[in-house]
């Protein structure tokens, strides 16, 4: 039976374990296997996760991993780097063709 069991804030921004007894309890190292495990890699509270496997008794709800809300962006803008004069036109060859060489010289 698996002892790990893991709750979500609201928000999803706080992971929180729980640890049923375990026999044999398991070390900081198997519960950051867990909760990567459980697709929780950003936040992870690692003394607090040793603390945990230091003191080998059940613990319920606690805090092991923390996101960070998310933030308001700025608008997207757009800005040409092309030179955008309109004014020159490219020189019509003999052929029909147009020869744009000349504009940006």
């Amino acid at each position: 039976m698996n002892p790990f069991k893991i709750t979500y804030t609201s928000q999803n921004l706080k992971a929180l374990l729980t640890i049923s007894d375990a026999d044999p309890y398991p070390d900081a190292q198997e519960i950051e296997q867990f909760l990567r495990s459980q697709k929780i890699a950003f936040g992870i509270k690692p003394d607090v996760i040793k603390k945990i496997s230091k003191e080998k008794r059940p613990v319920y709800e606690i805090v092991v991993a923390e996101g960070q809300p998310p933030e308001q962006g700025s608008d997207s803008r757009w800005e040409s780097a092309l030179e955008t004069d309109l004014s020159q036109k490219p020189e019509i060859t003999s052929s029909n063709r147009a020869d744009f060489k000349q504009i940006h010289s």
